[in-house]
């Protein structure tokens, strides 16, 4: 039997293309004892009726400690790209064409940033950090876009759950 995702991909190419669609988000330094951040990302498949399937999604602690909210965006974009890519070529063959590629964050500063390919106020960062700036520009050069919060569906992915009695 064919699952709903193949129907979609049926559907919508019979009239226009699907979009791979990548939200990322991070909160900053919110894990009180390490003062880490978190990345979270959703990566989903749009149709052309705006049928949206996600098809992946995580939420993890950032290995390194930000300096600042633009800084854990920015690592938030290397992973959640880097995810993307993985996938990108996998539902090319399944769908037997070139897809569409979104990518999102609502950090006009992590955004302005990447455009950039540097930040003027972040010129303590290291080695690393400035090479993921670079190749997030050479990645996504147009297809990073501004999404506000509240419709940015990864921010979710960064807030912790209230624990219950223990």
């Amino acid at each position: 039997p064919r699952g709903r995702l193949d129907f979609a991909c049926e559907q919508d190419s019979e009239e226009g293309n699907l979009v791979c669609e990548t939200m990322v988000d991070s909160d900053y330094a919110s894990d009180p004892e390490p003062r880490r951040s978190c990345s979270g990302r959703v990566v989903s498949v749009i149709g052309k009726h705006g049928t949206r399937f996600v098809i992946n999604f995580s939420s993890r602690m950032q290995k390194l400690t930000s300096l600042s909210t633009a800084e854990a965006e920015i690592f938030a974009c290397r992973d959640g790209l880097k995810e993307a890519l993985s996938i990108r070529p996998l539902l090319e063959k399944l769908y037997g064409k070139r897809i569409q590629f979104a990518f999102c964050s609502d950090s006009q500063a992590g955004i302005r940033a990447i455009h950039n390919g540097r930040s003027a106020n972040m010129n303590h960062a290291s080695k690393a950090y400035q090479i993921s700036l670079k190749w997030l520009k050479e990645q996504c050069r147009d297809e990073l876009v501004y999404v506000p919060s509240a419709a940015n569906i990864a921010d979710p992915q960064t807030k912790a759950l209230p624990m219950g009695p223990t």
